[in-house]
């Protein structure tokens, strides 16, 4: 669980490093330069929405169901 929820926060930060983010105005209904900007700008949307709602329980249940070590 740890590990998927790392990985969908690290697709999120790689995402908005390659500048997925400028098409991302596609949702308000402002017309985006081209096709792939606005796919992109979906992608990237679908992965900030990944990273805040699905990521953060993840990471909770891989820590709460870790056996306790000692």
């Amino acid at each position: 669980m740890m590990r998927l929820g790392l990985g969908l926060v690290a697709l999120f930060v790689v995402a908005r490093t390659l500048g997925l983010d400028r098409g991302v105005g596609v949702l308000s209904g402002t017309v985006p330069g081209t096709m792939a900007e606005a796919l992109a700008g979906l992608a990237f949307a679908a992965l900030w929405f990944a990273a805040v709602l699905l990521a953060v329980p993840l990471m909770v249940a891989g820590l709460v169901g870790r056996p306790r070590q000692r």
